[in-house]
């Protein structure tokens, strides 16, 4: 609970008077501040968002310039004003104690309403400084707080003052997320929890396997038990298995501890310095092939530095965004949330400078255990800089756009979720059913892992798992290769994965209200192109869609099914470019193939006829690879009219079947 102290001045309440609340708005006079930016005067100004029990100073709240030196002052105003005032609250955020006289202001006059003669210590870190007295005659338009600093040793700070017309004792607002939690949070036993400490778990969207690190623990093989990455696995009766030491290469002598892992469970992002494990923690991209995992490789950030000796980080679920917690110059407070891109993929060098989110979500104060949920839109987070049930409490807020710097206010997680001391490490299944954080156990006083059930729809926007199987599309034995999702027009990838042998499976999360087209590259094949649409997706889901691919050999035969044209002629529909580019990059992948490109129609038209308009197809789509810069005299155009149906034109599916473009490898080699 809050500690409080109430000075009843006069104990008379006004009938009838409509309870209302409000907070100071303005900077008038300051005697002093420590800072322009952090302690300042204009900190006091607006709602209480200093977190009760941190037992530290918090940047948001004004204080003096120095500490034990007599007397202070603040002048507050409250804009409009407020009549029949009833109640004051100062928040005091740090060594509560020092306020000697208050004095309230109308546009006419300013009276004293309370003195201190004689304080004691009040042995507290955080209060809220309740003031009682008769209903004002006038509207209330100031507030002047005097402190004498020597009265409570070290820095007095001073959050938000705030006046009310009902003396119901004001507490700080909570703005609460719209969550409709059914049940308690459930601590995950010792399987998984210790009498040290669990921090940093993850959960793979398909909740099947559980991340998390350890600290101080004997079982961790670094020199001075530092942080180790244990894992476990969920049996078939929905129990989480005992954890186990991931061991090497993700562990080493030094600290290390993971920051995300992709949906197919085959890349993983570390924090840990595998050249010098006694220097501060890197970020490396670790592969798994064939179950095994390969030893981690740096990631090169542009100007990732960190001042804090803290930081934290999470690769979301399309492995091109990594969100990161460091403290740097220029940013909003001490620890501030940023984001990187790379839109070639994670392995690739590209990463983008580290780009602010903005007030929106940072504070003064520490924001730090990002993680953005399988939408790409929901954003979970800690903060010490936000008014809440602890010491630092889990926030939720959403994208509103592209630029990443703006988002809606972020809500407190509730008290279901939100203990009194620290809560952090956010994660939840794709499905939002389960919610996995770490809190501080009563019990023993160490970092657990626990969970809470969701009800659906509560926290992401729709998602979708898709599992599936790269094959050979004539023979159906499986294949490494990369899987991307792109948006339907092709030019924005949404995410990948990797099949694996020996089953080439792959898994991917996906946002609904898209449409999107499915790819994969290996060695020596062409994806057939494949779809899926979630623009209907009406929830949350689970999809099984493989992906062929054709042997790029002579003689094989391609469709090209995403190729259109204008109603009887012979212009590209733009819906046709993404898979032309396509076909373009493989003939510059490959400079000694050479293809044929074929038309075909129905036969509702005479046999002339659909030869012509056949041909011209096909020519326009050699024109369209030329001008990606193919070679004229590796592509030849032929339109066989309606020689040559896949289906029969009795029906509807049939005739657009057959009215198609396709493209055949003449020959691979030079």
């Amino acid at each position: 609970m809050v500690p409080r102290l109430m000075i009843c001045l006069l104990m008379l309440s006004a009938p009838g008077a409509q309870a209302q609340v409000r907070w100071a708005e303005e900077i008038l006079e300051y005697s002093s501040e420590y800072s322009s930016t952090a302690y300042a005067a204009a900190e006091a100004v607006g709602k209480p968002n200093t977190p009760p029990g941190l037992q530290e100073p918090a940047p948001q709240a004004w204080s003096p310039l120095q500490a034990d030196a007599g007397e202070e002052f603040i002048r507050l105003g409250f804009g409009e004003g407020l009549e029949a005032v009833q109640q004051i609250a100062i928040v005091e955020s740090y060594h509560p104690g020092a306020i000697y006289r208050v004095y309230l202001e109308s546009e006419s006059r300013a009276w004293l309403i309370h003195e201190a003669i004689r304080t004691k210590s009040t042995e507290e870190d955080y209060r809220i400084y309740s003031i009682f007295l008769d209903p004002t005659a006038n509207r209330i338009t100031g507030i002047r707080i005097e402190l004498k600093t020597d009265r409570a040793a070290g820095f007095n700070h001073l959050d938000a003052a705030g006046i009310s017309q009902s003396r119901d004792p004001i507490e700080p607002e909570i703005l609460l997320a719209d969550l409709n939690i059914p049940g308690s949070r459930e601590e995950l036993g010792p399987g998984i929890n210790s009498d040290y400490s669990e921090v940093h778990q993850l959960v793979s969207p398909d909740g099947q396997r559980l991340y998390l690190t350890r600290k101080d623990h004997p079982g961790n093989i670094g020199a001075e038990r530092k942080d180790d990455i244990w894992m476990a696995q969920l049996n078939s009766k929905g129990k989480w298995g005992k954890a186990r030491n991931a061991g090497s290469p993700l562990n080493d002598k030094g600290h290390n501890y993971l920051n995300g892992i992709s949906p197919d469970d085959n890349l993983a992002l570390v924090a840990a310095n595998y050249e010098h494990p006694n220097e501060r923690e890197q970020l490396y991209l670790a592969r798994r092939a064939e179950g095994v995992w390969l030893q981690p490789v740096p990631l090169d950030i542009p100007d990732l530095v960190n001042k804090n000796e803290y930081s934290a980080f999470h690769m979301a679920s399309d492995n091109r965004t990594i969100l990161v917690s460091v403290e740097r110059e220029g940013g909003l407070g001490y620890k501030d949330l940023y984001v990187t891109f790379n839109a070639q993929g994670p392995q690739s060098v590209g990463w983008s400078s580290l780009l602010n989110l903005g007030p929106d979500i940072n504070t003064l104060a520490d924001e730090t255990t990002p993680y953005l949920a399988p939408d790409g839109q929901t954003l979970y987070f800690t903060t010490t800089g936000r008014y809440g049930f602890g010491s630092s409490d889990l926030f939720v807020s959403k994208r509103l756009d592209d630029t990443w710097t703006h988002w809606s206010e972020p809500r407190n997680l509730g008290p279901k979720i939100n203990s009194e001391g620290w809560d952090a490490n956010f994660s939840l299944l794709a499905s939002g059913e389960y919610a996995y954080f770490t809190s501080r156990n009563p019990k023993n006083g160490s970092e657990d892992i626990y969970r809470i059930l969701l009800s659906p729809g509560d926290q992401i926007e729709q998602v979708l798992v898709v599992n599936g199987q790269v094959l050979d599309r004539q023979t159906l034995l499986p294949l490494k290769a990369r899987v991307s999702y792109t948006l339907e027009d092709g030019e924005r990838e949404m995410g990948e994965a990797f099949s694996e042998l020996p089953d080439g499976h792959f898994q991917i999360v996906l946002p609904g209200g898209q449409s999107y087209a499915c790819l994969a590259s290996a060695a020596g094949y062409y994806a057939l192109n494949s779809k899926l649409d979630l623009r209907e997706l009406p929830e949350y889901g689970e999809v099984v869609q493989n992906i062929l691919m054709a042997p790029i050999r002579a003689g094989e035969v391609i469709p090209l099914p995403d190729v259109s044209f204008e109603i009887n002629a012979a212009d590209l529909n733009a819906s046709s470019y993404p898979e032309l580019r396509r076909v373009a990059r493989l003939l510059q992948d490959h400079p000694g193939m050479t293809i044929e490109v074929s038309g075909h129609t129905n036969d509702r038209c005479d046999q002339l006829y659909c030869r012509e308009l056949s041909e011209k197809r096909a020519r326009a789509v050699m024109a369209f690879l030329i001008e990606q810069g193919a070679a004229s005299d590796r592509i030849i155009a032929i339109g066989y009219g309606k020689e040559k149906p896949l289906q029969d034109n009795s029906t509807e599916a049939g005739r657009s079947a057959n009215q198609r473009v396709e493209f055949k490898i003449l020959k691979t080699n030079p």
